[in-house]
């Protein structure tokens, strides 16, 4: 990293922006071109390593990249503001951001896939409860209304005992991401 006064290296803050994220953008090579998704995602750290779980459909671009080529890399990022100057030069772009890279594998394993997909719920009512806001309302810059917004009693905590309908997790490809290199930044 060319900005080492950036550079974040304390795990326990790394975990905590990561949580903080409702997106992260999975990157893979396909013949000699790079195709970026933007998913949302679960997180589990542990002792022996950190690992990115996602779903999608068993078809698709991603899908067969997944099986061609695990090697991904990914990108995550949250709190950004702009603060202006008296000239263009004097503005600065503020945030938090972690990019790296891991190994994903498909996983077939009913339990790890339960684990995996209960992960991903987690991360997303937790990101939903700290930006409430944000999930409730139709913003007015938005072109999409969405289908249905949440009511703030209808979402579970984090924590809840998921269930999954075995059709659905029949149909569902689930994947991991193994990290294998990560680094942090923050502009403040």
């Amino acid at each position: 990293m060319r900005r080492k006064d950036r550079e974040i290296t304390d795990k326990q803050k790394i975990d905590e922006i990561i949580r903080g994220c409702h997106c992260c953008r999975l990157g893979f090579c396909d013949q000699g071109e790079v195709y970026i998704v933007p998913l949302n995602f679960g997180f589990v750290a542990t002792e022996t390593g950190d690992t990115f779980y996602f779903h999608g459909a068993k078809a698709g671009r991603k899908y067969q990249l997944l099986q061609a080529s695990p090697m991904v890399s990914f990108e995550l990022d949250r709190e950004y503001w702009l603060t202006g100057g008296e000239v263009a030069c004097d503005y600065a772009c503020h945030f938090q951001s972690v990019m790296g890279r891991g190994r994903a594998s498909i996983i077939t394993e009913e339990t790890e896939k339960l684990a995996a997909l209960k992960a991903l719920m987690d991360q997303a009512v937790a990101h939903h409860y700290a930006n409430p806001s944000a999930h409730l309302k139709h913003s007015e810059q938005s072109p999409r209304e969405p289908k249905s917004p949440a009511k703030p009693d209808s979402i579970h905590p984090v924590g809840t005992e998921w269930s999954f309908q075995p059709k659905m997790l029949a149909a569902t490809c689930v994947f991991k991401v193994e990290i294998e290199e990560l680094s942090c930044k923050e502009h403040e």
